[in-house]
């Protein structure tokens, strides 16, 4: 009886060993792109005289004081390019962003045609549900990992869905693949083009950027009001950065002008504070 007792501890183990091993150890938590380091040979703009930025850092430094990064699933990986060539192709831009991790691509074509949320989303595989297999749910640490993937998926599904309907409030078509967020970048001014050549542009980034917060606003009349409310809603969310030149109720006033977003969309504004309430 107790060689049956060890032989059904250890299987128990075995069992929940190789759940913990494929699911604790993968990246499968949302992953936000990071701001990258300042080069050293910048001296950082304070507001005194003498201490300038050059106008390429100037742009990576504005780019994060939108706040795009963080709403943009793998920007980071268009940044890192930016930083060893300022300006480039879009095939130059996928070549460098391919290079970073070889491992994953084999060329630049495949990184542009790679999914936005490679990497981000979720494993598809779950664990199974409480009471399907006892023996797995004896162990604590497998509890833990069923809580952690669900809060996981629902965090993802949330980011997912709330990029998805930003592209929508700015008037752009659904954004899946690297190429198309790289054409969203571009479309809505992140990206310029340097020169006149259209079908080789070489693409830079705009010192003068605009915030999410000026792209919604200038092209919110141009989408229903619901999904601008839900736009709003998930900027305010994800405490992106206000525009300092663009007051949120201005933004806000397009609903209203509008007709008003959705039947539980409220805009309430007093004095500087401003807030959608759903």
């Amino acid at each position: 009886m107790q060689a049956i007792q060890d032989a059904l501890d250890e299987h128990r183990l075995t069992l929940a060993t190789t759940w913990i091993d494929r699911y604790g150890h993968r990246p499968h938590r949302v992953e936000l792109p990071a701001a990258p380091s300042r080069p050293r040979q910048v001296i950082p703009f304070d507001g005194h005289p003498g201490l300038t930025l050059g106008k390429d850092e100037q742009a990576m430094l504005a780019l994060f004081d939108t706040g795009w990064p963080t709403l943009c699933p793998r920007s980071a990986e268009i940044i890192g390019a930016l930083l060893d060539c300022p300006r480039a192709t879009t095939a130059r831009l996928a070549e460098l962003a391919a290079a970073q991790t070889p491992q994953r691509w084999s060329s630049p074509e495949q990184w542009l045609e790679s999914s936005i949320w490679d990497g981000i989303r979720p494993p598809d595989l779950t664990l199974p549900a409480a009471g399907e297999d006892p023996e797995l749910d004896e162990y604590p640490a497998v509890q833990e990992l069923r809580r952690h993937l669900h809060l996981t998926r629902r965090e993802w599904e949330s980011w997912q869905a709330g990029f998805a309907i930003l592209v929508e409030a700015c008037d752009d078509p659904p954004v899946d693949t690297m190429a198309e967020l790289l054409a969203f970048w571009q479309d809505i001014g992140i990206l310029v083009s340097a020169d006149d050549d259209d079908d080789n542009a070489v693409w830079t980034l705009d010192a003068s950027l605009p915030s999410p917060w000026h792209v919604v606003y200038a092209r919110g009349s141009r989408v229903p009001p619901h999904i601008l409310a839900a736009a709003l809603d998930w900027l305010l969310d994800g405490d992106v950065p206000l525009d300092p030149d663009l007051p949120p109720r201005e933004v806000f006033n397009l609903i209203v002008a509008s007709g008003g977003g959705s039947a539980s969309t409220a805009v309430a504004v007093n004095g500087g504070a401003v807030g959608i309430a759903g």
